[in-house]
């Protein structure tokens, strides 16, 4: 006779994102979304050439330059584990 025990259950961790710890870490100043809509809205109204560009400028980020980092924490994703 087999006798089976299982047992289910849900497991929350918070793990932290990652980052670079010796402080060589960039952060921009636009997303990528938000430089596309500008793009597109420059074109829409006829503008063109370098000088109307949203230019990216970037600054140091991550926890050991006490600054924000690339990825933020994502506290919702949970785990269905058997045993």
């Amino acid at each position: 006779m087999c006798i089976r025990d299982s047992s289910y259950g849900v497991r929350y961790q918070n793990y932290t994102v990652t980052y670079e710890k010796n402080g060589q870490e960039s952060i921009a100043n636009l997303s990528f979304n938000q430089y596309w809509a500008d793009r597109v809205a420059q074109s829409q109204q006829g503008n063109q050439g370098d000088s109307v560009l949203p230019f990216f400028q970037y600054r140091y980020g991550g926890k050991a330059n006490n600054a924000p980092g690339f990825y933020q924490p994502q506290n919702k994703n949970l785990s269905l584990i058997h045993i």
